[in-house]
């Protein structure tokens, strides 16, 4: 990890700390690193298996370990990546693993899990392990995660068909299917039903709004109700008031 400094236009390099690897194949690589409770969560690839580490300050870093249960057991995941949600109070990990009955998958990157971690012995809860996108004949190891909220966390994942599998073939890139998987805590719901003491919301509204309305198309609730003449017009708004604001807020006409 480095500590750098920017500027606006020059990335500078100040100070970097703890260096972290293994003498073994290409050591560890494709670090996702996440801030949980004052501490940060570092989970590295490795060709042979899945490594983790823990820090105060997100520069030195504990000696690495390797991923196993709660019981001491191996976690099973290997050359593939794994990646951080924190949700509900909680830290959980995503990842691939084998012993899923899933021998003939490559690298046995299908099914996607999802689990607990208890963040003081860094294991893998495994009574809280759920299969999060289910094994299809296509690997899913190569996941994303994008956090909406405290309580609320996306998981997107597209299907590689790669080598094994009885669907070997079957699409080409760019065509390969894509998957999304939300991730609630029970009390999602109720903190988004009780305003805030001011009566705020985001942009009026308007950010919520924005977020139930693709949650409702990607369940299947709903449909997208804009028009593109509706967001083409929005943003030629957006650029005319930038456009305003260089010009001393000289007025600028929209031709419709």
């Amino acid at each position: 990890m480095a500590r750098c400094r920017f500027d606006g236009e020059t990335l500078t390099y100040l100070e970097h700390g703890t260096e972290l690897n293994i003498p073994r194949d290409r050591g560890l690589y494709e670090p996702s690193l996440i801030e949980f409770e004052g501490r940060y969560f570092l989970t590295l690839r490795a060709d042979h298996s899945a490594y983790v580490t823990s820090s105060k300050d997100g520069l030195k870093f504990d000696p690495v370990s390797e991923w196993t249960f709660d019981d001491g057991l191996p976690l099973g995941s290997y050359n593939t990546q794994q990646h951080w949600v924190t949700c509900g109070g909680g830290l959980f990990l995503i990842y691939t693993r084998k012993g899923a009955e899933n021998d003939h998958m490559f690298r046995h990157r299908a099914p996607l899990f999802i689990a607990q971690i208890n963040p003081k012995t860094l294991q893998v809860i495994r009574e809280t392990e759920r299969v999060l996108i289910a094994e299809n004949q296509a690997t899913l190891g190569n996941s994303g995660v994008c956090r909406i909220s405290d309580h609320e966390s996306w998981v997107t994942c597209g299907e590689g068909l790669m080598r094994l599998g009885k669907r070997k073939g079957e699409h080409q890139p760019p065509f390969s299917p894509m998957y999304s998987a939300q991730i609630r805590s029970s009390r999602t719901f109720l903190q988004k039903q009780i305003p805030s003491s001011d009566g705020y919301q985001g942009h009026g509204g308007g950010d919520y709004g924005l977020v139930n309305a693709m949650d409702a198309i990607f369940r299947g609730k709903g449909s997208d109700s804009s028009l593109i003449e509706n967001s083409i017009e929005g943003h030629l708004i957006g650029f005319a008031a930038e456009q305003s604001r260089i010009n001393g807020g000289t007025p600028v006409e929209l031709n419709h």
